[in-house]
């Protein structure tokens, strides 16, 4: 909480197994990626939404957060329109 993200800055999170990692974006302003030796990990997303009303419910925030990048792995579908609804689709 105390090195919490600046609001639009990004970050990377990776999941390897149970375990999680989080790499801010460089002073340089250069994305952080996994270095070419090592292998891809189960899952990753890229952040850059961060809100400081985000610290309101951690839990809830990053329980989303997790639940996004675990679906675009092939997890659980989290498309949030009908296959029935026109496109394009708009919020």
């Amino acid at each position: 909480m105390a090195d919490w993200p600046e609001p639009g800055e990004v970050v990377y999170i990776e999941r390897r197994g149970e375990n999680y990692a989080l790499k801010r974006t460089g002073g340089d302003g250069v994305l952080p990626i996994p270095s070419p030796d090592e292998s891809l990990p189960d899952a990753w997303i890229y952040y850059g939404g961060w809100q400081e009303y985000h610290r309101n419910d951690l839990s809830a925030f990053f329980d989303d957060l997790f639940a996004e990048m675990d679906a675009a792995a092939g997890g659980h579908d989290r498309c949030r329109w009908s296959p029935d609804d026109p496109w394009p689709h708009a919020h």
